[in-house]
């Protein structure tokens, strides 16, 4: 345990170096990984990409022996995301990843709809460990919920909710870690306040507010388009979070850097250096095992992890021309509207990245 903290605080330290100096090699492997577990789904929400032709559905699982084979390198990252086009609980070996995860010392961080917690399998993501629990809440009523996400069965999640908190209690466990996901539209903007009452209930420490991207007719149709108009709706919610000591964070997820400087009274300068934690400190892997530059990039995959090693991945020259691209000022076409591109800004990048260092 000691020898898997030290390679961690040794990773870190490395990237703290190689984004403050804005370094397109780097030194650093990846912080965390990212991996589309399945695209198999148990609900049809209204406005996920799933309801849309062009997006792969029912294409397999993730193998878990792609986990496994890089076991060396997951020992340096702290988190691993599993999420992706589906529910990553209808994944036959879900606890299998989990559990070869939690063996190389990272934290598993799964996005879920919350309909398949079962007391077994809330009793074995306790007996795993740190872990943490991010559960898509987009409404506080039963009907507004059922609206979106079509199939789900709101008493049913709650329901989960509470057992999964009775349990943590019986065992006398922080874990898993419990946020809320909330995708902010127009038909759910009025019940905000009741998602962060919610989270109170049931010992939410972070609820994460998020647009819509337009992948349907009712994403089109519902999502909030003027930044003023996002601060409004989540301004009331945010305030109260804080009164209560529940931490937010506001994700537009369809709005350039420029607007979104605009927006601030500021202008995006040709030649200003830009930033992106996805491309400097997150590995994004495919059901298959393919590498994208990130889960929005929509270019071809850079390197396998069933055929490359990750080191060679990491700084594969496409990589590292991406980098000193963004480092030059330059978007690229499938980062325009991204809201985790920022300029660079050494103070915000230490202090983040101080934090990692923190809750080692």
């Amino acid at each position: 345990m000691v020898l898997m903290k030290l390679k961690k605080y040794l990773n870190i330290r490395r990237a703290i170096g190689d984004q403050l100096n804005q370094r397109s090699s780097l030194r650093a492997l990846p912080l965390s990984f990212h991996f589309e577990v399945n695209d198999n789904c148990n609900l049809k929400c209204a406005m996920c990409a799933r309801q849309s032709d062009y997006v792969p559905k029912g294409t397999g699982n993730l193998e878990p022996s792609i986990i496994r084979g890089i076991r060396k390198w997951l020992t340096r990252a702290q988190y691993v995301g599993l999420a992706g086009n589906g529910e990553p609980f209808l994944h036959p070996r879900l606890f299998d990843i989990l559990e070869d995860i939690r063996q190389a010392g990272s934290v598993p961080s799964i996005i879920t709809n919350g309909m398949l917690l079962t007391l077994e399998r809330l009793e074995h993501l306790i007996a795993l460990g740190p872990s943490i629990l991010n559960i898509s809440i987009d409404a506080a009523t039963k009907s507004t919920f059922e609206s979106i996400r079509v199939g789900a069965n709101f008493d049913t999640i709650l329901h989960n909710l509470d057992n999964l908190v009775s349990l943590k209690k019986i065992k006398k466990t922080p874990f898993p870690i419990i946020n809320f996901l909330a995708c902010v539209m127009e038909n759910n903007k009025a019940e905000l306040m009741g998602i962060i009452y919610l989270a109170a209930r049931f010992g939410v420490p972070k609820v994460i507010f998020q647009t819509v991207f337009p992948f349907t007719d009712y994403g089109r149709e519902n999502m909030l388009k003027d930044l003023d108009e996002i601060n409004q709706a989540v301004g009331p919610a945010k305030k109260r979070a804080s009164e209560l000591g529940i931490e937010t964070v506001i994700a537009p997820l369809f709005f350039s850097l420029e607007k979104r400087l605009e927006h601030q009274g500021k202008t995006l300068r040709p030649g200003t250096h830009l930033f992106c934690e996805n491309i400097w400190q997150t590995m994004h892997v495919g059901i298959n095992g393919d590498v994208r530059f990130c889960c929005f990039w929509t270019g071809k995959s850079i390197g396998n992890l069933t055929e490359r090693r990750v080191p060679e991945i990491w700084n594969h020259p496409e990589f590292a021309n991406l980098r000193a691209a963004i480092c030059r000022g330059e978007i690229p076409t499938d980062c325009r509207n991204c809201h985790v591109l920022e300029i660079h800004n050494p103070e915000e990048i230490r202090s983040r990245l101080q934090a990692r260092l923190r809750n080692l």
